[in-house]
């Protein structure tokens, strides 16, 4: 939940091509390195410290509210346990 907490309060997120963690991003409110490059995370790194932060704020917050909300998860959620039901 790391990243969505960044996300929630404004800050975009450099994450790993592993496991889940880029399901919390898009191209607008973060970045993704392989595993182990460490120079590509530097460089992401760079990049965001280059830009406005009211540039990433407004998206990445807005990315958490429209996807990641409890009210848009419990809807996930009973919308998944629906179907397996075969309701």
């Amino acid at each position: 939940t790391t990243n969505l907490e960044a996300l929630a309060c404004g800050t975009p997120v450099i994450t790993y091509r592993t496991g889940g963690s880029i399901e919390a991003i898009d191209e607008f409110t973060g970045y993704i390195a392989n595993q182990g490059d460490i120079e590509s995370v530097c460089e992401l790194v760079e990049s965001v410290f280059s830009r406005e932060k009211d540039v990433f704020k407004r998206i990445c917050r807005q990315r958490v509210i429209d996807n990641f909300s409890s009210s848009v998860q419990y809807e996930k959620y009973y919308m998944l346990y629906n179907r397996l039901l075969g309701l």
